[in-house]
């Protein structure tokens, strides 16, 4: 695990750390002075994500004396700001009070409480031989349950029982590996903080897997019923986060169940350096890319049209500068972009992204699409991006009537194929030419990522290098 600590007092620090490594053997400790260095640290996504645990001092500025010579902080910068920082870019994370002034001064100590952190200590917890390794790991489990706690609304004690509950859960062979790199133990008490009120779990299917995240099905059986759900979890835990405000937009939206809120969205879980979500299984539906390979493109269109008709329906128009907008949000290779044409502002529409839009991503059943998967959804996002991923996908994982040089050049959004769907991603239809220059930059680099999947067939790869100008070896 990765503790954090944040204190001005170099020396605690030293103690600190030499104190926690007497009490466990797997802690890396990493450190910051001040506000700044904090905040700079949480911008990077793999810090964020690989710390379980921060330690704040709650002064960093000298102590004062009172009557009685009681000591007092002179100010409360751990709370005001190094707090503040943790709660706005890491929710997630427990934050423990250590303070030198905190056992001999009750009523500071009263206050503290209601302040937000998720435990309050003294110094002398860490820094004294007394401390045991018992007591410990009872501090990190207590601050993660009260941190879980706040975050969903649910009591400490619930949480505790949750954990102490005995529940079955059998890994099969198909999630061995899985269950061997982050844990067992540790995914075993991820499910079981979930609460799925189920006698036996069996987790014995990947439903999708990418770099740090993974979706397995879950079969929750009671003596009465098996309930089926999406499990995804992983060390990614800002990826979790993102997709959980992400369902909190959409629901503060009056955006309804086609959009895949999952039923535990306000329920996350975030527990010792893993998060998770579960979404409800239903066994009557198929993804996009079998419903398209079965039916073809025009039945699938109307499916597509009243679901991207309430998705994307609050645009407006927005000036951009498309390399700016395509190397954050495809984060594409400068040297795809063409200099010239990219550094010139267009206009296009801007409204809800969903952020990768491919065949997997939108479910089918009973005619009607259900759209999942928003860890890169974007409020203030531009829709044409979606539609250009949506239809490289279908154009490389399906036999629908789409030439790539129609995709690469930007004609496809005046073609009658498409005629139906454009309309939701554009201003006006027809499209204007800015909109047309922007798609066609957006093919191009999303063209040069799909070059480099493994999934994607050798004849498409010459085909996308061949259109493009990529090296096919």
């Amino acid at each position: 695990m990765t503790i954090c600590i944040v204190d001005n007092d170099g020396s605690f620090i030293r103690e600190a750390k030499e104190a926690i490594d007497s009490l466990t053997n797997d802690a890396k400790i990493i450190s910051y002075e001040s506000t700044d260095e904090l905040a700079q640290a949480l911008d990077d996504p793999k810090i964020a994500d690989s710390i379980e645990i921060v330690f704040s001092d709650l002064e960093f500025a000298s102590f004062i004396n009172t009557p009685g010579n009681q000591l007092v902080p002179k100010d409360y910068h751990g709370r005001d700001e190094i707090l503040q920082i943790l709660r706005r870019k890491t929710p997630w994370i427990p934050v423990v009070l250590i303070s030198n002034y905190v056992a001999g001064h009750s009523e500071v100590l009263s206050k503290t409480t209601s302040w937000g952190f998720d435990a309050v200590l003294p110094k002398s917890f860490i820094t004294e031989q007394s401390t045991s390794p018992k007591e410990w790991n009872d501090l990190i489990s207590q601050a993660s349950l009260s941190r879980i706690a706040s975050l969903t609304g649910r009591y400490v004690h619930e949480l505790s029982n949750a954990l102490n509950t005995e529940i079955k859960i059998e890994a099969g062979s198909a999630v061995e590996s899985i269950f061997n790199t982050l844990g067992e133990k540790k995914i075993n008490e991820l499910i079981s903080l979930f609460g799925f009120e189920a006698q036996s779990i069996t987790v014995d299917e990947i439903v999708q897997g990418f770099s740090g995240i993974n979706v397995v099905k879950l079969n929750c059986e009671t003596r009465v019923k098996i309930a089926s759900w999406l499990f995804k979890f992983g060390e990614k835990t800002s990826k979790i986060n993102d997709e959980i405000c992400a369902h909190r937009k959409l629901f503060a939206n009056g955006f309804t169940r086609k959009m895949a809120v999952p039923a535990y969205w306000w329920k996350p879980i975030f527990h010792q350096g893993v998060a998770a979500i579960a979404y409800e299984f239903d066994e009557g539906s198929k993804t996009l890319l079998d419903y398209l390979n079965d039916h073809g493109w025009e039945e699938t269109e109307a499916i597509l049209d009243v679901l991207f008709e309430e998705f994307y329906s609050r645009g407006t128009p927005s000036s951009i500068i498309p390399r700016k907008v395509l190397c954050k949000k495809v984060a594409s290779e400068e040297e795809v972009l063409d200099t010239r044409e990219t550094n010139k502002s267009v206009v296009i529409k801007k409204c809800f992204q969903h952020g990768d839009m491919h065949l997997r991503n939108i479910l089918v059943k009973n005619n009607e699409g259900l759209l999942i998967d928003f860890a890169h959804f974007d409020a203030e996002g531009y829709p044409l991006i979606d539609l250009a991923k949506l239809l490289i996908d279908s154009w490389v994982f399906t036999s629908i009537e789409i030439e790539l040089p129609d995709l690469v050049d930007g004609s496809i959004l005046r073609k009658p194929l498409l005629e139906k769907l454009i309309q939701h991603f554009v201003i006006d239809t027809p499209p204007t030419d800015g909109e047309v220059a922007f798609f066609k930059m957006t093919v191009n680099a999303y063209l040069s990522k799909y070059f480099t999947y493994d999934d994607v067939s050798d004849d498409k790869k010459n085909y996308i290098a061949n259109e493009i100008g990529l090296s096919s070896t």
